[in-house]
């Protein structure tokens, strides 16, 4: 989300996910949905990474439906 003076763009791609969602291994989508506080995908640093870009590509793809569709089929090849 950017804010700017009165208008908000939503949907800002954030370029070090993008990165890190192309070069790291992408948790497995039952994995991705068990982290919790204690998980070392969500505190520890050389795993936290792909664990928020995977999470922030999906929130992504789910608020902008449509426009999320090839992140989608490219989320779902990359994560069967």
């Amino acid at each position: 989300m950017e804010a700017r003076g009165p208008q908000v763009k939503i949907g800002v791609l954030i370029n070090r996910h993008i990165l890190t969602l192309r070069l790291k291994q992408m948790l497995e989508f039952k994995l991705l949905f068990a982290v919790d506080h204690n998980s070392p995908d969500y505190h520890e640093k050389d795993k936290m990474g792909i664990f928020y870009a995977e999470s922030w590509a999906l929130a992504h793809m789910l608020k902008l439906g449509a426009a999320g569709e090839i992140t989608a089929m490219e989320f779902k090849q990359r994560n069967p």
